[in-house]
């Protein structure tokens, strides 16, 4: 009969260490995950609204879009949302006049100097 508790308590005492080594490691893990996530933490902040991101720093909205594979971020100057919301169309559409006519692309009959005019 003694020989059995002891046998038991043992066992108890095994289980138990294993436990104890196995939530040290899960505690370490999840340290080592949270200094990751804390360095790996971006300065800039998406809004409910797109092409518009937060420069979390400043405080400053910028415009963030991409016209024909190019992309164009600039600081629409203003750290209030309805303001950036305001000025981000006007922004889209001084980029898009910018880039140009693209109908020779979509029609299909570019030419050379069209080409040369989109690669700029």
């Amino acid at each position: 009969m003694i020989e059995n508790d002891l046998y038991w308590n043992k066992k108890f005492v095994i289980d138990n260490q294993i436990l104890r080594l196995d939530a040290e490691r899960v505690k370490a893990t999840q340290i080592q995950q949270t200094a990751l996530d804390s360095e790996t933490q971006s300065d800039w902040v998406k809004t409910p609204v797109a092409n518009l991101v937060r420069y979390k720093p400043s405080g400053i909205y910028f415009a963030r879009v991409r016209i024909r594979g190019k992309l164009f971020r600039q600081a629409l100057k203003t750290d209030v949302m309805s303001v950036a919301k305001l000025r981000l169309p006007d922004f889209i559409k001084e980029k898009q006049e910018e880039m140009g006519d693209d109908s020779a692309v979509r029609t299909g009959k570019m030419t050379v100097g069209d080409a040369v005019a989109i690669f700029r």
